[in-house]
């Protein structure tokens, strides 16, 4: 069976799409299988994956009925025989504020990936996000989906800082969550969605690891093959 990976958080602006697409260009870089569904109304993950990789099998979901129904058979290959099995991925991005479209992704995801900002409205709408994944958990009967929480637009300074050692300290009292480095101030990768590129092909930044580093280390974490925690 394929892995569906979700991109959730409830607020917007904390660079959901952006790491969700440089996981999708991770994986196609690395030979991996991999397909994308958005759900978010603006379909920015969609437009940037049709634009930088043609190839990818792309679609676009309107509601949580469409992704219940059809999301596990996306990522399982029944409609898209193209998408190599087992070890093939789905991953799917979500629009902040839904409730309702989030809790039907996370009954049929594998791992839901939640991006946190450097504020404190951010780690609001972390707690919000995670409640919903302990709601989805209710109904599943289980401790599935597992979640990855990761601080993006970090920076040297004090609130940045705070913010993680917050989502630390949220992981270690919350089973099956955990925390993955940082990604820094994502406007070093603004020109990447009207570029439809990534950010290892901006010009120079090949040289850059402290802007490719870390986005690539997140994506190979979110993408283990086996698809656990360590």
């Amino acid at each position: 069976m394929g892995r569906v990976i979700s991109f959730a958080q409830h607020k917007g602006g904390c660079g959901k799409t952006t790491v969700a697409a440089h996981v999708v260009g991770h994986a196609v870089a690395n030979g991996r299988s991999v397909c994308v569904a958005d759900a978010d109304h603006q379909h920015h993950l969609a437009t940037w994956i049709e634009g930088a990789l043609p190839d990818v099998h792309v679609e676009r979901f309107d509601d949580e009925e469409q992704v219940l129904k059809n999301i596990r058979k996306l990522a399982d290959g029944a409609d898209n025989p193209d998408l190599k099995q087992p070890e093939g991925i789905c991953i799917l991005d979500l629009p902040g504020g839904d409730q309702n479209l989030m809790r039907a992704a996370m009954l049929r995801s594998d791992l839901v990936v939640i991006p946190v900002g450097p504020g404190v409205l951010d780690l609001q709408s972390l707690q919000s996000t995670l409640e919903t994944l302990e709601l989805a958990r209710d109904i599943r009967g289980g401790s599935a989906p597992l979640a990855v929480i990761v601080p993006t637009r970090t920076k040297r300074t004090r609130v940045s800082q705070e913010v993680i050692d917050a989502c630390n300290e949220i992981a270690a009292n919350m089973d099956g969550v955990l925390v993955v480095t940082g990604i820094p101030d994502r406007t070093k990768i603004a020109d990447c969605y009207a570029q439809r590129c990534f950010a290892w092909d901006l010009e120079g930044s090949s040289t850059d690891p402290a802007l490719t580093g870390p986005l690539n280390e997140v994506a190979a974490w979110i993408l283990r093959t086996d698809g656990t925690f360590p």
